[in-house]
């Protein structure tokens, strides 16, 4: 989509004097000479005025067109661009009544957004260059920056009036909210170079702490309790301890770094360097730059979207919005702003980003898709027959389905080496870069059918009674080993010791598991008899002395 250019409402006139720069407003002239180094942060060209008219007029003479990126993923799309008051530069959302606050810094006005109708349904005057803005959850009260009257003013998000203005260091630039101290952190990016830090109890500044050259973007580390400060001249950020109220460590970003988000769920902190065009990445753990990722031309805003790990940095002058993913420190998607997008935040409650577009004098709103949640579908049950000592092994238990949370995903599971004969549960577990983890089980039913094998069966016995009541056979039972069991007792019958009639005897031997298998085997005693006088009659008596020697 190729916008025109008619309609455009650049701020006041443009003055031009070697290399003074003057603005003027409908009710004031202030030059910038007068408030100190014209070097400075806050009034370097990505944030003043004149500079977005004269990109946008020499594109014009040249006869270029200003392109809107769109779109490169469904994931994140506009879904409504609401109309506020002039120049909106940042914005903070209060998650009490569901509402965003938007700083208009050329109308000396604070618009107050409904996130259910997407309407401003309050503005609020009484400020001066509103530059950022901070949200007090304890109180109910938003903290304003003023740029050029050197004051922070509290507004009660329950009358939307201006209830107390605090005079902090010269031009304040950004503020911040530690929840564990009740404190509002205050960069002051003029001649001060410093931080003011006021009481929410009180409204009053209670310390003022020294920090790098033009501090701008603020903002709260709620894992260390630290204050991380950028320092625009400085190319560095600050790291104040909330304890101390004191500088712990400094650490160097890229060029111009304007404003700073905290990524809570990976303990970092992402700076955007204007004239670097990048994102620099601080472990917090180490206060040291982790990653650099390029993004749009003029990076300025950013903020963190809980739902889809995703920061969101808005592109000054690509006229873009960069979503960065946590888990690959990269670009995900690129989504189309109006005139120079500035400040960003996210609702939490909508899952929604909002975006100030300076000189569209609108906030965007894009429907951010929270990730689907983590989960996992176990392969089916099976039932599977024994093949080892023990039970079973080398049983495939398929292959599960894994979906949602923060890629990549780990899955495990829990199986033994040998499934034992009956059921066993396997838990099968998926894990997403973010430690998120879901669960999921399995049973497999091992079953055993294999009866013993018996080995040592003797062969059939011949043996000869001299008595017609038999006689007493021994053999050697045979042995068996069970593919489950191992070795297993034989049982047979007519045991061996046992007298053995006259005639075949069939011996029955059986091998029986721990499951009910059995296995069965046979052989014969063979017993036979015959007197001496070959009459068939037994001679035992001693009558008659030829039978003697048979027995």
């Amino acid at each position: 989509m190729v916008p025109s250019l008619t309609g455009f409402k650049p701020f006041g006139s443009v003055e031009i004097c070697e290399c003074l720069i003057c603005w003027h407003t409908k009710t004031e002239g202030v030059k910038v000479s007068e408030r100190g180094n014209t070097n400075s942060l806050v009034y370097r060209v990505r944030y003043v005025s004149w500079f977005a008219l004269r990109v946008i007029l020499i594109i014009s003479a040249l006869g270029l067109s200003y392109s809107f990126f769109t779109s490169t993923a469904n994931a994140e799309l506009v879904t409504a661009t609401i109309p506020v008051s002039h120049e909106p530069v940042a914005l903070a959302y209060d998650s009490a009544k569901g509402e965003m606050f938007v700083a208009s810094a050329f109308s000396d006005t604070v618009s107050v957004i409904s996130d259910a109708t997407n309407t401003v349904v309050a503005t609020i005057s009484d400020t001066h260059i509103p530059w950022c803005v901070a949200y007090d959850p304890a109180k109910g009260e938003m903290f304003v920056s003023n740029l050029f009257s050197d004051t922070v003013s509290v507004i009660s998000d329950a009358t939307n009036t201006v209830v107390a203005k605090i005079a902090v260091g010269q031009a304040p630039f950004c503020v911040a909210y530690d929840p564990a101290k009740g404190e509002i952190f205050v960069s002051n990016g003029g001649a001060s170079n410093n931080v003011s830090v006021i009481s929410d109890a009180t409204n009053t500044v209670v310390a003022t702490i020294p920090v790098g050259t033009y501090p701008a973007g603020v903002a709260y580390d709620s894992a260390k309790d630290e204050i991380f400060v950028v320092n625009g001249n400085s190319n560095t950020v600050s790291v104040i301890s909330d304890a101390t109220n004191t500088v712990v460590d400094t650490i160097p970003v890229g060029s111009q770094p304007s404003f700073i988000a905290y990524d809570s769920a990976k303990g970092e902190m992402f700076v955007s360097n204007q004239n670097s065009n990048t994102v620099s990445v601080i472990s917090d753990a180490t206060n040291t730059v982790v990653a650099t990722i390029p993004v749009g031309s003029g990076p300025a805003g950013l903020a963190y979207d809980s739902a889809t790990r995703e920061i969101f940095v808005a592109n000054y002058y690509s006229g873009t919005v960069s979503a960065i993913s946590d888990v690959t420190n990269t670009v995900v998607n690129t989504i189309f702003g109006e005139f120079f997008p500035d400040g960003v935040a996210y609702d939490s409650t909508k899952h929604e980003v909002f975006v100030v577009n300076r000189f569209g004098d609108t906030v965007s709103v894009i429907a951010s898709s929270p990730l689907p949640p983590l989960t996992i579908t176990s392969p089916q049950n099976i039932m599977v027959t024994a093949n080892t000592a023990g039970g079973a092994t080398g049983v495939n238990l398929g292959t599960p389905t894994a979906s949602g949370g923060t890629p990549p995903l780990t899955i495990t599971n829990n199986a033994p080496a040998i499934f034992p004969v009956g059921v066993t549960i396997v838990t099968w577990t998926v894990t997403d870069s973010q430690g998120n983890s879901a669960t999921s089980i399995q049973s497999v039913t091992v079953t055993d059918t294999t009866p013993p094998t018996i080995t040592g069966t003797p062969a059939d016995i011949t043996v000869h009674a001299k008595h017609k009541t038999g006689v007493v056979v021994t053999y050697t039972t045979p042995t068996a080993v069970d593919l489950v069991d191992g070795s297993v007792p034989v049982t047979c019958v007519p045991p061996s010791g046992s007298t053995f009639q006259i005639g075949t005897t069939t011996v029955t031997c059986t091998a029986t598991d721990s499951h009910g298998n059995n296995a069965t085997t046979t052989f014969h005693v063979i017993v036979t008899h015959k007197n001496p006088h070959g009459d068939g009659n037994d001679h035992e008596n001693g009558n008659h002395d030829n039978d003697k020697n048979s027995e």
